[in-house]
């Protein structure tokens, strides 16, 4: 990556967080969309954009979204807080990385992590039917920040084809893909024994409603429910981190004292419990167990600054069907 282009009403404390992480870096110290306005579009291209959004400067961003993700810029937007309707507007255009601009230390940490330490290693590879569209691009931006590798599709014939090449980890279908019918796809993938070795999820914009047509028969053989979006969003950014987090959890658990209460202050209940039998509990401090800790603290790190700017997406939502539960 070429260039860091901050915007922000308080510049110099990200600036000092991310100096030196690139060889260029172009301040903009007022939100000013004069300003913005005479900065050619090229000069975004291969770039990283931190973007602080405030009413005074959001049109620019949302009326330009499209033009910087099409000459590959990575929009990275901070805040002081937000609310429902600027996360619904964010999530319409696409954009994915939205954190809070209170401690610049920590944001540049998540920037650093995210942008400029690749990690080139590929945990799976998810099939995505949907149109190209600002979600679709929400939905493959969160699985490339685990490290899945996204294929797009935009046919039922395109996803059969695939999947009977090659088994992936995971399918997500869009209901909303332009084509796409409900009894089609089931006609297509329900006895195809392909479709059965990998999770099948199918989500739809349910502002749009569920009607007759979208739950055949027979949809329930091919999967639980039909996701809402915010039900896909939760549902990938929890089962992605999950699926993550648990090898270095693994790696630290045997080294955790486990005690019956904790009711009593960890010291105390740890002498209590375990007594004069510390004395000789002394293998968590050889070399080769503290280098075991030391990289699982490392990836537990690392995860934490890769999902962070994602957490905005989260919705708390109630348990209800949505869906084919039923059907």
């Amino acid at each position: 990556m070429k260039k860091i282009i901050i915007v922000t009403s308080n510049s110099a404390s990200i600036k000092n967080a991310v100096q030196g992480m690139c060889a260029s870096l172009l301040e903009i110290k007022e939100l000013s969309i004069n300003l913005l306005t005479n900065i050619e579009m090229m000069d975004f291209s291969n770039s990283l954009l931190i973007y602080e959004i405030q009413p005074s400067s959001i049109n620019w961003l949302l009326s330009r979204i499209s033009e910087l993700h099409r000459v590959g810029t990575n929009v990275f937007c901070i805040a002081t807080n937000w609310d429902e309707s600027l996360k619904q507007v964010l999530i319409e255009h696409g954009i994915c990385d939205l954190t809070s601009c209170k401690d610049p230390q920590y944001v540049s940490r998540c920037i650093g992590t995210i942008y400029f330490n690749p990690q080139h290693k590929i945990n799976g590879t998810v099939y995505l039917l949907s149109n190209d569209d600002p979600f679709s691009r929400i939905v493959s931006h969160i699985a490339q920040r685990f490290f899945y590798k996204i294929n797009r599709l935009h046919t039922i014939a395109e996803l059969i084809a695939l999947v009977e090449k090659e088994i992936p980890t995971m399918m997500i279908v869009d209901m909303d893909t332009d084509g796409f019918t409900s009894v089609e796809f089931i006609k297509k993938t329900l006895y195809a024994p392909s479709f059965k070795k990998s999770p099948l999820i199918i989500y739809k914009d349910m502002r749009k409603g569920l009607s007759v047509d979208d739950l055949p028969s027979g949809i329930r053989r091919l999967t639980q429910a039909i996701l809402s979006r915010e039900e896909l969003l939760n549902l990938l950014l929890i089962l992605f981190f999950q699926s993550e987090i648990d090898s270095p959890c693994s790696t630290i658990l045997p080294f955790w004292m486990q005690t019956a209460s904790r009711n009593i202050p960890p010291l105390r209940q740890i002498f209590f419990e375990k007594g004069l039998e510390l004395c000789f509990k002394t293998d968590t401090f050889l070399s080769r167990n503290f280098e075991q800790l030391q990289r699982a603290t490392n990836s537990l790190c690392d995860l934490l600054y890769r999902a962070e700017p994602l957490r905005w997406l989260i919705y708390p939502l109630e348990k209800k069907a949505t869906c084919a539960m039923d059907v």
